[in-house]
């Protein structure tokens, strides 16, 4: 896809408005552009800002739980399950 030209159209919409809910949508374009480790920094940046935005709870713990899985990293497994289940207690509704 067009990840990074959408990740360019996120970012300059993110300058104009700064407190637009796009930056799990941002760390989404990382990932998907092969950049784990800087989705990995935006995530736990949101979640020092606000650490019951489910949205990025529920993105990190997938991408540790991906990293597990392809690195085999029990760590990153054990982590990942950890904010998956912090992100259920917060929001049982959300899938």
């Amino acid at each position: 896809g067009h990840y990074s030209v959408a990740l360019g159209e996120l970012q300059g919409i993110l300058r104009k408005l700064p407190s637009a809910p796009i930056k799990v949508a941002i760390a989404h374009c990382l990932i998907k552009m092969h950049r784990g480790d800087l989705a990995e920094a935006c995530l736990e940046r949101l979640l020092q800002v606000n650490a019951q935005d489910v949205d990025a709870l529920v993105a990190l713990g997938v991408l540790l739980l991906n990293r597990a899985a392809i690195h085999q990293d029990p760590e990153s497994m054990a982590k990942g399950m950890q904010i998956l289940k912090r992100a259920y207690d917060l929001d049982k509704t959300n899938p």
